[in-house]
């Protein structure tokens, strides 16, 4: 069974986890108070520590970079 799983931090500073199954055009979606309740969603979900972390680490980074207002090229690479 393939399942798509996605972040996004919303601007009141929630985490949204969202689970879709492609298959079955479902895609229920939550949002949590903190990256410790979403981490432990994501870990649930059978995603390993390592990788769960890594994933809120970039969800969170890039929500800085766009409140931010710097511009990131799209393939992440500054020309700098």
């Amino acid at each position: 069974m393939v399942v798509i799983v996605s972040l996004s931090k919303l601007h009141n500073g929630r985490i949204q986890v969202g689970v879709a199954k492609p298959q079955h055009s479902s895609k229920p979606v939550q949002s949590y108070a903190s990256e410790q309740e979403a981490r432990a969603v994501l870990v649930g979900l059978g995603i390993a520590d390592e990788a769960a972390d890594r994933l809120l680490f970039v969800q969170t980074y890039s929500a800085v970079i766009r409140e931010s207002g710097t511009d990131v090229p799209s393939d992440g690479h500054s020309s700098a």
